[in-house]
């Protein structure tokens, strides 16, 4: 028999107005009421998909983010410094904001994975969970999925799982950066990848390099770099001063970020070299340092809203439809043409 919302309010010893106010997010009830009333909905199971007074549309009485963070990957526990992270994170709590939807921040770190996954199953399983998990395996994924009810994985994509995914595309972004890069007459085009692994990062490389593959062009080894995605600052890079220092270098670099692009700037000026005439520079996510340096970074685009309007869509859409197969979207990017390239 399906849980009502009359069931709650006895579980819980409130009246049914209290179990309306603590859902809808209202003032009205004292916390402790409040916290009741939710203990009793995560022990339930119970889900409430309310109307939106002003358009008639179903939304989600309780949102949870969970981030899942890493000591050396691109999210770490102090993600909200990145501007993409922080968009995304300011995004989905404003939108659940318009909708009074209740929204909470759990943070999963990956060291202790398995600890704290069986902690969110064994307290809270059924809340609908948007998971941000640029740092995770396949593996990973997968077990989440198993194990929370309703998911929705952002700023990952594993084509090989069964999963709710909502992302950007990519592949497609990097290819027409790539497809950019050679139209504005370069063929000796360098590469800044992630030191670490990220599956994004792993579409963006296979879109950019079959751009390349289509003229024919090549990246060398020694214009393949490798740094960190998370330092805007430079650091006096050993493999930047040496391409540097190279007479047949790249005249157009591309970076799998933003943040490796602003850092490569940065590096290359310090060194005196100019971008664009010497070294033209390209990124991927239009974070807004971007336009702060000089020359403006020439860049990809992603539609951060889109993604967050997204993914609370596709969950309530979940949670709502019994027989809800599992997809994914893949938001499309738009290139940003500017000074650094």
């Amino acid at each position: 028999m399906a849980i009502r919302m009359e069931d709650i309010a006895r579980l819980a010893h409130v009246s049914r107005s209290s179990v309306s106010i603590a859902v809808n997010g209202k003032p009205g009830i004292s916390d402790e009421v409040r916290k009741r009333i939710f203990k009793v909905i995560d022990q339930t199971g119970y889900h409430v998909l309310r109307n939106r007074r002003k358009n008639d549309k179903r939304a989600l009485a309780r949102v949870r983010l969970l981030v899942v963070t890493s000591k050396n990957g691109m999210i770490g526990a102090n993600y909200r410094s990145l501007p993409f992270f922080d968009n995304l994170v300011t995004g989905l709590a404003d939108l659940c904001a318009k909708t009074d939807s209740s929204f909470k921040i759990e943070i999963l770190n990956i060291s202790q994975f398995d600890e704290k996954l069986n902690s969110i199953v064994s307290e809270t399983p059924d809340i609908p969970t948007i998971i941000l998990g640029s740092d995770m395996t396949s593996e990973q994924v997968q077990q989440m999925r198993n194990k929370i009810t309703y998911t929705i994985f952002v700023d990952t994509y594993f084509p090989d799982l069964t999963a709710d995914f909502v992302t950007m595309d990519n592949y497609k972004g990097a290819y027409n950066a790539a497809k950019y890069i050679i139209s504005r007459g370069h063929t000796e085009i360098g590469y800044i990848a992630s030191q670490v692994w990220i599956s994004n990062f792993q579409e963006r490389r296979r879109g950019f390099y079959a751009a390349l593959h289509e003229k024919k062009i090549e990246i060398t080894a020694d214009n393949y770099i490798t740094f960190s995605p998370t330092t805007l600052m430079p650091d006096h890079n050993e493999e930047i001063e040496r391409l540097i220092d190279r007479k047949n270098r790249p005249t157009a670099i591309f970076c799998e970020n933003d943040v490796m692009a602003v850092h490569l700037i940065k590096e290359l000026q310090i060194n005196g070299v100019n971008v664009p005439d010497e070294i033209a520079v390209m990124g991927f996510d239009d974070i807004p340092e971007g336009q702060l340096i000089s020359p403006e970074l020439t860049t990809i685009h992603v539609p951060i809203k889109q993604i967050v309007n997204q993914c609370v869509q596709q969950l309530a859409a979940q949670v709502a439809w019994k027989k809800w197969k599992p997809q994914t979207v893949l938001v499309s990017t738009d290139l940003v043409k500017r000074n650094s390239l």
